[in-house]
């Protein structure tokens, strides 16, 4: 097939075909993606009625500040129904708790149960004045008790109490070992899995020493003086260069000009013989 052959009706038909279904293809997967839910794992997302689902995160995943800053861990509640997201400002508030349960600044002071505000989030901060160390953060939404129904959604979700026993998972995770409270989270049947009414995400922050300043070093008492140079003598326009090292650097340009004809007339001798 030659250039020529490649403009002709049938070919450019077929290519401008060949690029509309490319694009129709390109749109139709972003539709389908636009209303599905973020790819969170399991224990962050439950389906709790047809097509309803309540998803949990805890932001920043992971952070780094010097000790004695004030850190902001913010869960955020998000729902979808079939796969389209809704606008929590529609939504009921759900409690969700907030638990430093591991760390530096482990304690039941640094933790939050309350409802969800109108953006459907849930703010803990705290001072890291625990020393140096990473502190693990969980959070826990109560999705019990929820009444869903597809004809009265969001407005059927009733005000909530703490039905879950969000103060126990407190009291749990500080009584146990991390591992222990981490597999409560996260593991097969912990409370986060199942059908608990129950999503779970985990978060870390990372507490540093400030960096300990390096002293600028007092000048000298007694300054050095430079000596004084000779004055440099004129240079040559050919032979010699004292500061470059070159020999000669009008031979050497010469040498780099004729070693470009030569290269040059090379190419060209190629060119001929292979016409």
């Amino acid at each position: 097939m030659n250039a020529a052959s490649l403009f002709q009706p049938r070919w450019l038909l077929a290519a401008v075909t060949a690029a509309l279904v490319v694009s129709i293809g390109l749109m139709l997967a972003q539709t389908a993606h636009a209303g599905s839910p973020p790819d969170l794992d399991s224990t962050q997302c439950k389906f709790v009625g047809p097509g309803v689902q309540y998803c949990i995160s805890l932001d920043p995943l992971t952070d780094t500040n010097p000790v004695d800053d004030d850190h902001t861990a913010t869960a955020s509640l998000s729902v979808f129904v079939d796969g389209d997201p809704v606008d929590p400002t529609e939504l009921e508030p759900v409690f969700v708790v907030i638990l430093v349960f591991d760390g530096p600044n482990v304690g039941e002071s640094q933790s939050v149960i309350a409802q969800t505000n109108t953006d459907g989030q849930l703010a803990l901060t705290y001072t890291g004045d625990g020393g140096p160390g990473a502190d693990t953060i969980a959070t826990v939404a109560c999705l019990d008790p929820l009444d869903l129904q597809e004809d009265a959604f969001p407005e059927s979700v009733s005000a909530q109490q703490d039905s879950c026993n969000l103060q126990g998972f407190i009291d749990f995770c500080l009584e146990a070992s991390v591992e222990e409270c981490i597999d409560d989270l996260t593991g097969p049947n912990g409370t986060c899995t199942g059908e608990a009414p129950l999503i779970c995400d985990i978060a870390t922050k990372e507490w540093v020493e400030e960096p300990t300043p390096t002293p600028t070093p007092a000048p000298s008492a007694t300054p050095t003086t430079a000596p004084t140079a000779a004055p440099a003598a004129a240079l040559p326009s050919t032979g010699a260069d004292p500061t470059s090292g070159s020999a000669c650097p009008l031979a050497g340009t010469l040498a780099l000009v004729l070693g470009g004809m030569a290269l040059l007339a090379v190419g060209a001798g190629v060119a001929r013989r292979a016409r």
